[in-house]
């Protein structure tokens, strides 16, 4: 599969567009957006959406934060020693995860049941709180 979401260094969203490419490029996709549901995901090498939790606090060192966080530690990023995140709105998130899964269902053997249920997860992490 190829990527979706295209971006530089100076887009201030490129930490999370580079984790939707790696989910977009996993097997698992559908199961990665589910685990969002429940507020985190992530893959091989180091990068992790997540929502706030005292744990993630406390994993991560950040403060308390509205929306999600996408996180890359130095071996997935390769371009310093440190870690990089940056937090992004929920309605953000939810925009792009809808871009993914019109993409996925273009890409993938798919079924219109399969791409309902991927919506309706994705509806699900836009109503939490």
């Amino acid at each position: 599969m190829k990527y979706y979401f295209d971006y530089n260094k100076d887009d201030a969203d490129w930490p999370v567009k580079h984790c939707l490419n790696k989910m977009l490029n996993s097997f698992s996709f559908p199961h990665k957006v589910k685990d969002l549901v429940t507020g985190e995901c992530g893959g091989e090498i180091d990068w992790h959406i997540l929502k706030w939790s005292k744990d993630v606090g406390s994993d991560f060192q950040v403060e308390k934060y509205d929306g999600f966080m996408a996180y890359l530690g130095h071996e997935e990023h390769g371009l310093s020693d440190g870690e990089i995140f940056c937090i992004i709105p929920k309605s953000k998130l939810v925009s792009y995860l809808k871009e993914a899964c019109d993409f996925y269902g273009k890409y993938q053997d798919t079924t219109p049941s399969d791409i309902e249920s991927l919506k309706e997860s994705i509806r699900e992490i836009g109503s939490k709180a």
